[in-house]
């Protein structure tokens, strides 16, 4: 299978937001945190065929862990009905690729080293940052609250921007949430049709780290014909 490298990229080609944390610890050779057991850490996978438009985002992953520090570099293209991720390894080749059709995710190892979770989890955090719905107010203001697939979930609008999301589990398994921090705010249609902010912050409270997210560069495509 052909890794997309990002044409408008190049030659930087080189995002992952979410158990990147636990990604990076493992292209970084530092003794990787103890994942959840696979069945409570819950998906919230959404298929790309039914997100509106195609976009490439190159970014740098800063990731903080009870173990130190590490930053690298990836890319996140959405083309059509498929979603790519290209994590690079410690040495700026290619480390890691997943690629999402459906709900079915591919994963590709490209370095010696194996991933101490699920490679699905990578795609989890992706998704609750970037494509599960908002739910702005009328006013484009305040605070809105509401449970789904079995999470409470909590987001804060200002001047129509999502400025915050977080994520708990109502049965509490795992306990803690993910905290999303937008920095400047998350406009309507980003980032399909309108630039996401330039840094993000994630607290992952289920595998114990920070992350935080600046985007290098955004490439907007037109939207891809639906499949028949």
């Amino acid at each position: 299978m052909r890794i997309p490298l990002l044409r408008p990229l190049a030659p930087r080609a080189a995002l992952r937001v979410s158990a990147f944390a636990l990604l990076a610890l493992a292209a970084c050779g530092a003794p990787p945190t103890p994942a959840p057991a696979q069945d409570r850490y819950p998906t919230r996978l959404v298929d790309p065929a039914t997100l509106a438009g195609d976009f490439s985002l190159e970014q740098q992953i800063t990731i903080t862990h009870p173990e130190g520090e590490h930053s690298f570099h990836a890319v996140l293209e959405k083309h059509g009905a498929s979603l790519v991720l290209l994590a690079l390894g410690p040495h700026g080749g290619r480390g890691f690729a997943w690629t999402q059709t459906g709900h079915d995710v591919e994963f590709q190892r490209f370095i010696p080293v194996e991933l101490p979770f699920p490679p699905r989890y990578v795609l989890e955090d992706v998704h609750r940052v970037w494509f599960l719905a908002t739910h702005p107010p009328a006013s484009g203001e305040g605070e809105v609250e509401r449970d789904e697939d079995g999470e409470h979930e909590v987001e804060r609008y200002v001047g129509g921007r999502l400025m915050s999301r977080s994520y708990a589990r109502t049965d509490d398994h795992p306990p803690g949430r993910i905290a999303v921090d937008y920095g400047e705010g998350l406009a309507s249609g980003a980032p399909f049709t309108a630039a996401p902010p330039p840094d993000v912050d994630l607290e992952n409270a289920w595998l114990s780290y920070h992350l935080h997210v600046h985007t290098l560069r955004w490439v907007p495509a037109p939207a891809a014909a639906p499949a028949e």
